[in-house]
């Protein structure tokens, strides 16, 4: 088993791109008063996979789509609980959304036909924690792990550079190697499931090799960047860099304008605690 502490991919994520935009959002729980793309496209995408995950046990189509549309209801509604403002209203949003319609396709395109599923959302809580979408053997029987991406809108112009980004993610790294310690067998492929919604419905199936090697020098960083966050004592810096290729970060103002006065940063940001949604 894994020696502690080991810290979730997207929290090691965002502390490797600035520890204190990590401490804001995953301990002090701020999020901008004005929702942005990013978030309504993670409800979105945490939803879908609520449905998929349905569908991988074997369960019917209609109680996919009722357990995903009330997750991502549940997860705006939250939001909204907690002082954040959408432009659009929740049935807007979900409807513009496309999860409801993009699961009817993707339950025909069943694109695990072929593969032995023995683990569906499983929870890993000592590797991170971290959840598996999708784990088992593959259809050329090698032990695998998978995680479904649902875009609403993804442009083709932009298709391999998502596919590129995503495969070489801290994400695709961390879970070969926890599910290959949770089921006491070295894994070493990661698929990508990528759904594209709009403009035309797609499914791809997208495996990808984590060389071994690979594997042992991202747990050698791993556990340096992991040992570094566990360190309470340590000051809490900032990035070097506040921009991107989407923009400003979102923790800016909060920086910059109201240099992390909590009274202050009411005014665009509020906190929002972790949501336990129910199932139908």
């Amino acid at each position: 088993m894994t020696q502690l502490p080991v810290f979730s991919p997207s929290r090691t994520d965002a502390f490797d791109r600035c520890p204190l935009l990590s401490y804001m959002e995953s301990v002090e729980r701020w999020v901008p008063r004005q929702a942005s793309k990013k978030l309504v496209g993670g409800a979105a995408g945490q939803a879908f996979a609520v449905g998929t995950a349905v569908l991988h046990k074997g369960l019917l189509l209609e109680q996919a789509q009722n357990e995903a549309l009330l997750a991502f209801k549940e997860t705006l509604l939250h939001y909204v609980q907690h002082g954040v403002t959408f432009e659009a209203s929740i049935d807007e949003i979900v409807q513009a959304s496309g999860v409801a319609v993009s699961l009817v396709n993707y339950a025909k395109a069943n694109p695990f036909k072929g593969w032995t599923i023995i683990d569906v959302e499983q929870e890993l809580p000592q590797h991170g924690p971290c959840r598996i979408d999708v784990g088992g053997y593959d259809s050329d029987n090698i032990l695998a792990v998978a995680d479904v991406k649902y875009k609403q809108n993804l442009d083709a112009r932009y298709e391999q550079n998502t596919i590129d980004e995503y495969l070489t993610s801290w994400q695709f790294l961390h879970y070969p190697w926890a599910y290959g310690e949770y089921k006491s067998e070295p894994c070493y492929r990661m698929y990508l499931c990528l759904v594209i919604n709009k403009p035309r419905f797609s499914v791809r199936l997208i495996p990808n090799e984590v060389h071994p090697e690979t594997q042992q020098i991202w747990l050698q960083s791993a556990r340096a960047k992991w040992n570094r966050m566990s360190d309470k004592d340590a000051p809490l810096e900032m990035s070097t860099r506040h921009k991107d290729q989407f923009g400003l970060c979102s923790f800016y103002r909060a920086c910059f304008d109201y240099h992390l006065d909590e009274g202050l940063m009411g005014v665009d940001y509020v906190k929002v605690p972790r949501l336990q949604q129910t199932k139908v």
